[in-house]
């Protein structure tokens, strides 16, 4: 009696096939206990996700956040700089701008000089010799809104060994001084003023030395300085807005003597100005 057999009909394919399935799910076991989880792909295809064995994390996570947060904080940082740049900025403009209106806003001061660059010295006997002194002056304002007015005028005269703007009492240690009423002048107009004193040989009216120089002698000294005292008033649109200052004009240099002295230059004054 013939024994029945099975056909093997595993053929080689089939069996390749099998250990290629073994030897997968070694290796994935292998895998899985290493490095981590196990992610499926399409067709069949696996493929693992790296893992720190250590902390259980995937590889690279940390990384991709410690580069994330560096980002933020460069943009954070550039922000901060542009802001401050543009705070800066800002305010110098606001600085600017404020400065250009205080410009256009402030009135020109009163412009002073004198006329041919000289002082008139004229002798006058008489009872009491005394030399008549006269000098012309321009007084110009430049400004086109604000109308100006000169208060409480003295003009000293100084010879050139003595510092006009340094002296502590310029009525002491002056020449001799002149006395001149307040005035004004309107926007953009000029005014012409004389200011006129009689000297004589006192020392409380004229220095000594200068008054025989000019009456007995009839000599001319040069190189004279003229300072000049007041108070500047601007005033802006009839007194709605008034600013008042101290103001001194030093005139140099001048002649004084008589006609024959005048040089015929007008010689401007430089002015001082100071608070109160």
């Amino acid at each position: 009696m013939l024994t029945p057999f099975r056909i093997n009909t595993r053929t080689h394919s089939n069996v390749r096939r099998e250990e290629v399935a073994r030897c997968s799910a070694s290796c994935v076991d292998r895998s899985d206990r290493s490095l981590g989880a196990v992610r499926p792909v399409a067709a069949g295809r696996i493929v693992t996700k790296p893992t720190n064995v250590s902390s259980g994390r995937p590889v690279g996570a940390g990384a991709r956040r410690v580069v994330l947060g560096t980002a933020t904080a460069e943009t954070r940082w550039l922000d901060a700089v542009r802001y401050t740049v543009a705070a800066v900025v800002t305010v110098l403009i606001v600085t600017v701008i404020v400065v250009a209106i205080k410009v256009v806003l402030r009135p020109e001061s009163l412009r002073l000089s004198v006329v041919g660059g000289f002082v008139s010295s004229t002798p006058r006997p008489g009872a009491t010799a005394a030399v008549e002194l006269n000098v012309k002056l321009q007084a110009e304002n430049p400004s086109g809104r604000a109308r100006i007015y000169f208060l409480n005028i003295t003009a000293y005269l100084f010879d050139n060994k003595t510092l006009a703007a340094s002296t502590a009492d310029p009525e002491q240690d002056c020449i001799i001084n002149f006395g001149r009423p307040d005035f004004a002048v309107a926007q953009q107009m000029a005014v012409f003023f004389v200011m006129s004193v009689l000297g004589e040989n006192e020392t409380t009216i004229m220095d000594p030395n200068y008054f025989g120089m000019l009456y007995t002698k009839r000599r001319t000294i040069s190189d004279v300085v003229m300072r000049v005292d007041g108070r500047l008033v601007t005033e802006v649109r009839s007194g709605a807005n008034t600013t008042s200052h101290l103001a001194t004009y030093y005139c140099w240099p001048l002649v004084v003597g008589e006609d024959e002295a005048r040089s015929g230059m007008d010689v401007p004054c430089t002015e001082n100005q100071s608070d109160g």
